[in-house]
Protein backbone atom coordinates (compact mmCIF):
# COMPACT_ATOMS: atom_id res chain seq x y z
CA UNK A 1 0.00 0.00 0.00
CA UNK A 2 1.42 3.11 -0.96
CA UNK A 3 0.23 6.36 0.93
CA UNK A 4 0.19 9.62 -1.93
CA UNK A 5 -0.64 13.25 -0.63
CA UNK A 6 -3.52 14.68 -2.44
CA UNK A 7 -4.09 17.82 -4.33
CA UNK A 8 -5.59 19.18 -1.25
CA UNK A 9 -3.28 18.10 1.68
CA UNK A 10 -5.27 14.89 2.19
CA UNK A 11 -3.49 11.64 1.89
CA UNK A 12 -5.00 9.20 -0.87
CA UNK A 13 -3.95 5.42 -0.42
CA UNK A 14 -3.75 2.88 -3.71
CA UNK A 15 -2.24 -0.04 -3.78
CA UNK A 16 0.08 -0.99 -6.39
CA UNK A 17 1.52 -4.61 -7.28
CA UNK A 18 5.37 -4.26 -6.92
CA UNK A 19 7.66 -7.42 -7.54
CA UNK A 20 9.04 -8.95 -4.01
CA UNK A 21 12.85 -9.16 -4.91
CA UNK A 22 12.34 -5.07 -5.64
CA UNK A 23 10.23 -4.82 -2.38
CA UNK A 24 13.25 -6.55 -0.26
CA UNK A 25 15.62 -4.31 -2.19
CA UNK A 26 13.50 -1.17 -1.03
CA UNK A 27 13.41 -2.56 2.53
CA UNK A 28 17.51 -3.69 2.55
CA UNK A 29 17.68 0.13 0.88
CA UNK A 30 15.56 2.10 3.60
CA UNK A 31 17.49 -0.11 6.10
CA UNK A 32 20.81 0.91 5.46
CA UNK A 33 19.29 4.43 5.75
CA UNK A 34 17.49 4.28 9.01
CA UNK A 35 14.93 5.31 6.61
CA UNK A 36 11.23 4.24 6.31
CA UNK A 37 10.58 2.03 3.42
CA UNK A 38 7.37 4.95 1.74
CA UNK A 39 10.42 7.52 2.03
CA UNK A 40 13.22 5.19 0.11
CA UNK A 41 10.25 4.84 -2.45
CA UNK A 42 9.63 8.31 -3.14
CA UNK A 43 13.19 8.95 -2.85
CA UNK A 44 14.34 6.56 -5.47
CA UNK A 45 11.37 7.08 -7.82
CA UNK A 46 12.19 11.04 -7.61
CA UNK A 47 15.82 9.94 -8.72
CA UNK A 48 15.01 8.09 -11.35
CA UNK A 49 12.41 10.33 -12.89
CA UNK A 50 14.56 13.14 -12.51
CA UNK A 51 17.52 11.31 -14.58
CA UNK A 52 18.18 13.00 -18.06
CA UNK A 53 17.40 10.76 -20.84
CA UNK A 54 20.74 10.42 -22.73
CA UNK A 55 19.78 11.48 -26.01
CA UNK A 56 22.16 12.44 -28.73
CA UNK A 57 21.88 14.35 -32.39
CA UNK A 58 21.95 11.56 -35.40
CA UNK A 59 21.33 12.90 -38.71
CA UNK A 60 19.84 15.87 -37.29
CA UNK A 61 17.05 14.07 -34.99
CA UNK A 62 17.46 13.86 -31.24
CA UNK A 63 17.65 10.24 -30.40
CA UNK A 64 17.59 7.88 -27.00
CA UNK A 65 18.71 4.37 -27.08
CA UNK A 66 16.06 1.55 -25.30
CA UNK A 67 16.32 -1.35 -23.56
CA UNK A 68 17.08 -4.42 -25.54
CA UNK A 69 13.71 -6.34 -24.21
CA UNK A 70 11.62 -2.84 -24.83
CA UNK A 71 9.01 -3.28 -27.23
CA UNK A 72 8.99 -2.59 -30.86
CA UNK A 73 6.97 0.48 -31.79
CA UNK A 74 5.07 -0.15 -34.87
CA UNK A 75 3.55 2.32 -37.36
CA UNK A 76 -0.14 1.23 -36.49
CA UNK A 77 0.75 1.98 -32.62
CA UNK A 78 2.14 5.30 -33.63
CA UNK A 79 -1.00 5.57 -35.01
CA UNK A 80 -3.72 4.61 -33.04
CA UNK A 81 -1.70 7.07 -30.39
CA UNK A 82 -2.82 9.74 -32.98
CA UNK A 83 -6.17 9.12 -32.79
CA UNK A 84 -6.44 9.23 -29.58
CA UNK A 85 -5.53 12.60 -29.37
Amino acid sequence: MILMRGGFGGTVRTTWNVDDEIVEEIKDYARARTMPAGKAVSFLLKQALRQPLGTRIEKGFEVFDVPEDSPIVTQEHVQRLIDEL
